[in-house]
């Protein structure tokens, strides 16, 4: 579960679509990060992120991960997450997503486990502001 924590903190989308109300365009660009990460689409999860946050994101672990590119080094993470955590990571629940104005947050929910990430809206969409569980 450590693990799960770890890459949930490491790899802090916008799949809007019409008639759908902010909370669900917010847990949709959660899911949609997840799914993409999981899925080893890294350079999908990046465009999920905002884009202060894949800066810093990649500022910190480009020595680690021995890349700039953020989208390699999310698929780096993937591949040494392992099928325990890519399996946990697919049964995340995302829930209480509140909203103010263009910020909002949701609880990311395991069977174990609750953390909550940031998002904010940038150019129109919900992206990912924080890491989940960095907060």
């Amino acid at each position: 579960m450590r693990r799960l924590t770890a890459i949930l903190a490491t790899v802090t989308v916008a799949l809007s679509g019409c008639g759908r109300s902010a909370e669900d365009e917010v847990a949709s660009t959660m899911h949609g990060y997840l799914d993409a990460f999981v899925s080893g689409d890294g350079a999908k999860a990046c465009s999920l992120m905002a884009s202060a946050t894949r800066r810093a994101f990649v500022a910190r672990i480009r020595s680690t991960m021995g890349t700039s590119d953020c989208g390699i080094a999310l698929d780096r993470i993937h591949n040494q997450a392992g099928p325990r955590v890519l399996a946990a990571l697919r049964k995340v629940k995302v829930t209480d997503v509140k909203i103010q104005g263009d910020h909002a947050t949701a609880v990311l929910a395991t069977a174990a486990r609750s953390t909550f990430t940031d998002l904010q809206k940038e150019h129109g969409h919900w992206r990912i502001a924080a890491a989940p569980g960095a907060q």
